[in-house]
């Protein structure tokens, strides 16, 4: 038995000088990207070479799609987004949206699932009465029917 016992601390030793027992190190992780800021957002909505009707390259568009998610973590952002696009939707006369988005998990943020489906269910909510408003007020004008609306029933879940 003593043998035997000898025998494995003697590989075990020969292992340990060699590293073969030693748990691989993971390489370090790559900084983490500074925060993006709404700047960074407007730099890339800008076209290349200043056209408005002009093509985006593929890569500037995913870069672009990165960046709204970074900008997209906090209750308060989900809700404001989800109004300002229902009330842009509106105000180019459209009256029938689907807008899809993917519940995120922020825990450093307070955002779980759930809440950020209900921040973005409450913001579709304000930019539909403020679009129902808006048109209200932009046809009280003269330009149609007072009592009209923008032609959504309402908002699900």
């Amino acid at each position: 038995e003593d043998e035997e016992e000898e025998e494995e601390s003697a590989a075990e030793d020969e292992n340990d000088r060699t590293g073969a027992n030693k748990t691989p190190k993971s390489p370090p992780k790559p900084p983490a990207p500074p925060p993006r800021k709404t700047a960074d957002v407007r730099a890339l909505l800008a076209k290349p070479d200043g056209a408005r009707h002009s093509a985006r390259p593929l890569q500037r568009c995913f870069d672009l799609f990165a960046a709204i998610h970074d900008l997209c973590t906090d209750h308060e952002s989900l809700r404001r987004i989800a109004a300002e696009a229902t009330m842009d939707f509106a105000r180019d006369g459209v009256v029938y949206l689907e807008l899809r988005t993917t519940p995120k998990h922020f825990p450093s943020r307070n955002v779980t699932k759930a809440s950020y489906c209900a921040a973005v269910l409450d913001g579709l909510a304000l930019g539909k009465k403020l679009a129902d408003d808006w048109y209200k007020r932009s046809h009280r004008r003269g330009c149609g029917d007072a009592e009209g609306g923008t032609g959504v029933t309402g908002v699900t879940g």
